[in-house]
């Protein structure tokens, strides 16, 4: 058949991947082979080849006999694993010889998926261990570094969002599960602020956090690498400002406070990361 034109859109048109796909005819009076996983249903219909084709056309399954009439279609949904066969026959009446055929049918179990994986975009996380034989397709979502000599894998998400990315067996085989990715962004940036509304004195620096898609049981963690230079406005001798990802408004925006020791002017060294339930960092 002709080309289908793609087009697959992350959530926010962040990522935009374009492909083509061609369908294929699969006749199965023709024999040939077909690769499924479990779940996924075949459709089959009766099209004679010639309008105006006169006969009687069946098909067979697991013992299951169906008669189709021209146009008329069959369905299965096959969730066991293994090699099935489904098998046609034509009679077009008449003392004309009877086609007919089998199809193969390869059902690949679904393995149990990894749990689902939080990371931040652009920066590396450890892969969870994968299913035996299958490796992760990033495509243009993440890219992704397999395991090797004894290391885990690593993944770098491209932006921010919830994906599913594929698992397809080993040398770019057919997809047999998918991965759950959640991918968060941090983004920094900060400008001088004024000791009042009227005032023209300089006495800080503020600090704009924009946070994309985290948890929202997680917390923000801004920390000040040079605190002889600045700290927190509202903390005393501390480095550190912790603000629940929750609170933050509708725009995961969070503006922050920092009291400058020296000159405002001076370079604010800060990071900022996110604090998981469990206690670990990303």
């Amino acid at each position: 058949g002709s080309a289908l034109p793609l087009e697959v859109s992350a959530e926010g048109g962040g990522v935009i991947s374009k492909a083509t796909a061609t369908w294929i005819a699969t006749n199965v009076l023709d024999g040939g082979q077909l690769t499924l996983r479990a779940g996924d249903s075949l459709r089959l219909t009766a099209a004679p080849s010639v309008p105006g084709t006169t006969g009687k056309a069946n098909l067979e399954h697991d013992g299951e006999s169906q008669a189709l009439q021209p146009g008329g279609t069959w369905t299965r949904k096959f969730t066991r694993p293994g090699v099935h066969q489904v098998k046609g026959r034509f009679d077009p009446g008449g003392g004309a010889p009877v086609q007919e055929g089998v199809l193969q049918v390869t059902v690949l179990a679904l393995p149990t998926p990894p749990a689902p994986l939080l990371a931040r975009a652009g920066s590396t996380t450890e892969l969870p261990v994968l299913p035996a034989g299958l490796e992760l397709d990033g495509g243009p979502v993440a890219f992704v570094m397999p395991a090797a000599n004894g290391k885990p894998g690593l993944i770098c998400p491209q932006a921010a969002g919830s994906f599913q990315l594929p698992l397809r067996r080993a040398g770019g085989g057919p997809i047999a599960g998918f991965l759950k990715l959640q991918s968060f962004q941090l983004r920094l940036s900060d400008e001088p602020y004024y000791a009042g509304k009227d005032s023209r004195e300089l006495v800080g620096k503020m600090v704009h956090v924009i946070v994309e898609n985290a948890p929202p049981d997680s917390t923000l963690l801004l920390e000040c690498k040079n605190p002889d230079v600045f700290v927190p406005f509202l903390e005393k001798g501390g480095h550190e400002i912790r603000i629940p990802v929750r609170t933050l408004d509708t725009n995961g925006l969070a503006t922050l406070h920092l009291r400058a020791l020296k000159s405002v002017y001076d370079r604010l060294d800060a990071e900022v990361s996110l604090i998981l339930p469990d206690g670990s960092r990303k």
